[in-house]
């Protein structure tokens, strides 16, 4: 099934407005801040206005997209953090065992003659 393109709602003046729920799914957003360039880059002579509300609207969708970025790497970053804590334990922890079967090892070695 094949992924309906997300459109901006045009206004008076045939000027592209923010929708009210701003997408949180990337390609959503992505195809909002292509749709806002593409109504911006027609814009010429007496619709220059076109051009700067586009931009504008293209910003807004833009910083909204940033923002999702910087959470989703605060959340990679965190789990990031736990997984190195983990493998620090697990990495005493063999350390430990190693040191301990050596000296077992030894022990045998020496109290067998």
């Amino acid at each position: 099934m094949e992924r309906k393109k997300k459109m901006l709602e045009i206004g008076h003046g045939g000027l592209p407005r923010m929708p009210k729920d701003i997408p949180n799914d990337a390609q959503d957003l992505l195809d909002l801040m292509e749709h806002a360039v593409a109504i911006a880059g027609s814009a010429q002579g007496a619709t220059a206005p076109a051009f700067d509300h586009g931009m504008r609207v293209f910003s807004l969708l833009h910083a909204h997209q940033q923002l999702r970025i910087a959470i989703l790497l605060g959340k990679a970053h965190r789990e990031l953090e736990c997984a190195t804590k983990g493998l620090r334990v697990a990495t005493w922890g063999l350390a430990f065992a190693t040191v301990f079967i050596a000296v077992l090892e030894l022990w045998k070695l020496f109290h067998s003659h």
